[in-house]
């Protein structure tokens, strides 16, 4: 089931980027900076579930936000609770390190400005989510590689 539920999140984050696109070739420039904000939503919580961690000394496997999110809130806390993107936020910083974080914050905090503050949006300001967005892509797409070590002489095709 999370294979599934993984492989509609890749699909939403498509479906998204294409919005951003279509967007772009009319020149509607605050919401191709929206929907880069939510293909990127997309994509960081496709790298980033299922997600294992420990709590109270035993692994718990979440398989979506929506349940990690619902564990979150429901830890004995004072003040506020979190809102689903601010656990995204920090989550990106924590799992997907500092620079996926600043792009994606940028695109979150840019894009809840042209919603609700100032829709007149630069061009200039829509590549740049668009950048943002397909570096998040590219990376949340990437598959994890690791490096195997290759003794020297099958590097060279010579002998020691």
């Amino acid at each position: 089931m999370s294979e599934n539920r993984n492989s509609k999140r890749l699909e939403h984050a498509h479906h998204n980027e294409e919005v951003c696109f279509y967007l772009s070739e009319r020149s509607h420039w605050d919401w191709v900076v929206t929907a880069a904000f939510y293909a990127a939503n997309h994509y960081v919580r496709y790298k980033l579930f299922p997600l294992t961690e420990e709590a109270d000394g035993n692994e718990v496997t979440f398989q979506v936000l929506d349940d990690y999110s619902t564990a979150i809130n429901n830890r004995p806390r004072r003040g506020r609770r979190p809102s689903r993107h601010r656990i995204v936020s920090d989550l990106v910083r924590r799992e997907l390190g500092d620079d996926i974080a600043e792009m994606y914050d940028w695109l979150k905090q840019t894009s809840y400005t042209t919603r609700y503050n100032d829709y007149e949006v630069s061009e200039t300001l829509a590549s740049t989510a668009i950048d943002y967005m397909t570096q998040i892509k590219e990376f949340c797409e990437a598959e994890d590689l690791v490096e195997v070590a290759v003794p020297i002489q099958e590097q060279t095709g010579e002998e020691s």
